[in-house]
């Protein structure tokens, strides 16, 4: 092959890498584990945002919306909602800037040696199929947690956007519960009485 063809191969090659990993540029900007808002995309000015709630506003929302509220600190505030036969646990927090509202729902702890690869793959491969609210997984004091967590555009005091939000997630919670259901755990994660 002559220089000039592996040149030119070189080059396409450099050419479809970068143009690859064009979506990752940027990449450093993401916002933080909990809170901050989406550096890649311009924060909207105030006046195009309409009226975003502070952390005391959005007490009050969830109040107008009927749940009652426990302050966790450190700006999170929880909400327990039964219905459905599911009780479903949802923290809220305003991210810093207050261009976010954070919504997380811990499932708990796990037991260790629980968390196979398998199931990993299972919960990533949740997290690529249903958008948002996505599944992390912490470590605090040598245990191990999961959550389905979800952020929200803070650019509304209506208490609809808000409960919009709130149903999205109770439903990708009860919609998911073969995965986080820590009972299933032990059980291989194709399902009850189905071999590997």
């Amino acid at each position: 092959m002559s220089i000039y063809k592996k040149s030119s191969l070189l080059a396409l090659a450099g050419t479809v890498l970068l143009s690859g990993f064009a979506p990752f540029a940027g990449a450093e900007d993401d916002p933080p584990f909990r809170g901050g808002r989406d550096r890649r995309k311009p924060a909207p000015a105030a006046e195009e945002r309409g009226t975003a709630l502070d952390e005391k506003a959005l007490l009050e929302v969830l109040d107008e919306l009927g749940y009652e509220v426990k302050d966790l600190g450190d700006g999170w505030s929880r909400v327990v909602i039964e219905k459905d036969d599911f009780k479903f646990v949802l923290d809220f927090a305003v991210s810093s800037d207050e261009s976010y509202i954070w919504i997380d729902a811990p499932m708990g702890d796990f037991p260790e040696g629980t968390m196979s690869a398998e199931r990993l793959g299972k919960l990533l491969e949740a997290n690529g199929s249903n958008g948002l609210p996505k599944f992390v997984i912490r470590e605090q004091d040598g245990k191990h947690s999961l959550a389905l967590m979800m952020p929200i555009e803070n650019v509304s005091s209506d208490p609809q956007h808000l409960q919009e939000a709130i149903d999205r997630m109770c439903s990708a919670i009860r919609d998911s519960v073969d995965l986080w259901n820590h009972a299933n755990w032990t059980k291989s994660p194709r399902g009850p009485g189905r071999s590997r």
